[in-house]
């Protein structure tokens, strides 16, 4: 069993996202590889507390033994809290990684863009089609990859498709599938989905902002989001009353000292 991500990231300065319980994958089957790959649509399966991302070719365990195998899967962030003109410097991918088992040739866990169209929400049998996406937002490769939490960072490409106060909507592929190249093998992963644990292990995108956060601000899609820089003027008016304070306590201290002692000569 897997240990819970509740709570792994409450550092300053991020800013946690989950997917919502529309996170999906799709597949198409076909005994031709072209055919799988250039189809323009696929199954879609909403109710799977895991998503599939890779390839698989016959007679590998993985799917029917005589086809060839294409699993693509798409996450849903709740962004509508952030202002628009939230300025981005550094993002990450959380997934939980399983069936590792399953990879007999290594490949690149990449994040490609569809939007504002692809994929729908929920996600449609068309949205399977590689023509609506593009681009290499970041990559997670499957080499020396366990069972567990893995980053996936985001270069600047896939920062760029962060749609601050909206829906952000990912596709994951494998790079070979996006190559169009046909597997061999078994060259899938799954990567654990809302639906398992109750969303405990679903995938979580964190964001850097430049701009300093204020509290309340760590927590995700159901929080609002204050940004502020504090200036100078600001931090001197906070920090004058809690001086007043200290001095006013270190006086009245000094009174009841000075009063004791002139009993005790009294």
């Amino acid at each position: 069993m897997p240990a819970s991500c509740t709570n792994r990231f409450s550092k300053p300065n991020e800013l946690h996202f989950y997917t919502s319980a529309s996170d999906s994958y799709i597949y198409c089957a076909n005994d031709n590889y072209t055919a799988a790959w250039t189809s323009t649509w696929g199954t879609a399966v909403y109710w799977d507390p895991v998503l599939g991302v890779g390839q698989s070719s016959p007679s590998t365990g993985i799917g029917p033994a005589t086809k060839y195998e294409i699993w693509r899967a798409y996450l849903y962030f709740n962004m509508t809290a952030l202002p628009t003109s939230l300025s981005i410097q550094k993002a990450v991918l959380t997934l939980y990684t399983t069936d590792i088992e399953w990879i007999n040739t290594n490949f690149n866990i990449t994040i490609q863009n569809g939007q504002p169209t692809y994929p729908h929400d929920a996600n449609q049998a068309t949205d399977f089609d590689k023509t609506k996406y593009s681009g290499i937002g970041g990559q997670l490769s499957t080499v020396g990859l366990t069972e567990g939490f893995h980053d996936l960072i985001l270069n600047p490409t896939g920062i760029s498709w962060i749609n601050a106060g909206g829906w952000t909507k990912l596709c994951l592929r494998s790079d070979r599938d996006i190559d169009g190249i046909p597997p061999t093998n078994g060259e899938k992963i799954t990567i654990l989905a809302s639906e398992y644990d109750n969303g405990s292990y679903r995938a979580r995108l964190s964001i850097y902002p430049k701009s300093t956060i204020a509290p309340p601000s760590v927590g995700g899609e159901s929080f609002p989001i204050t940004l502020q820089t504090p200036s100078p003027t600001n931090a001197l008016q906070r920090i004058v009353p809690w001086i007043y304070g200290i001095l006013a306590l270190a006086i009245a201290t000094s009174f009841v000292a000075i009063r004791r002692i002139k009993k005790r000569e009294d």
